[in-house]
């Protein structure tokens, strides 16, 4: 199994050579931006992940946390216009979750599927398809467990099982990867993991990294 990690300014200032040795850090996603908020962009610890990963040959993908209450165009186009080219090999991903509502749901699921689809399009046609994060409880509770998204692919959070063994949730048919713990429990990782401040832990799914690979729509 492939493992890897997905890291924000939350985790600080890594000593990403140290941690790029690890065996757990097989692939790395960083976060981009919290919507279309410039104070809140991860700037130089983003920069700082992708040109490690970069200079390791570690492959590495670029995520940005998508909020409902938001223009959903504005938010893509200020995802691509923050992460300035540094979107690595990995499939870019938009991360949907409970905090995704901070700024609040909207009227009705058909408003947050039109909204989301917008943020999609929006960075689909420049970078190709974006993989879509979530967990069962976001999708069932705000998406009513669409499957307007069935053709994308799946990036699912679920903890408390083992490592992969996972399935897709309703509304999608291909799962690729599996985030299975925020790191309580886990082995530290050299060079990046802290107490009291782990990082996300993470496993392929698919069958080969390919799988993360570019996109078009199909």
């Amino acid at each position: 199994m492939l493992y890897g990690i997905d890291t924000s300014y939350a985790n600080g200032t890594p000593s990403w050579t140290t941690a790029l040795a690890d065996s757990a850090v097989g692939f790395v996603y960083a976060r981009v931006c919290y919507g279309a908020n410039p104070a809140y962009d991860d700037g130089p610890a983003f920069v700082n992940a992708h040109d490690a990963c970069k200079a390791h040959g570690t492959p590495f993908g670029s995520y940005f946390f998508w909020l409902m209450g938001q223009d959903a165009v504005a938010q893509a186009d200020h995802f691509l216009a923050a992460a300035d080219g540094m979107y690595g090999t990995l499939a870019p991903v938009v991360d949907v979750e409970e905090g995704s509502g901070a700024q609040g749901w909207g009227s009705s699921v058909q408003a947050r599927v039109e909204n989301l689809a917008a943020t999609l399009d929006t960075i689909q046609a420049e970078l190709g398809q974006p993989i879509i994060y979530t967990n069962p409880d976001t999708w069932a509770t705000y998406f009513g467990n669409s499957d307007a998204f069935a053709g994308h692919r799946l990036w699912l959070a679920e903890y408390g099982v083992p490592p992969g063994d996972v399935t897709p949730i309703p509304g999608f048919t291909e799962l690729v990867l599996h985030q299975y713990s925020n790191g309580t429990g886990q082995p530290p990782i050299p060079g990046l993991s802290v107490p009291g401040n782990n990082v996300d832990r993470d496993v392929l799914v698919a069958a080969s990294l390919g799988a993360l690979g570019a996109r078009d729509a199909g």
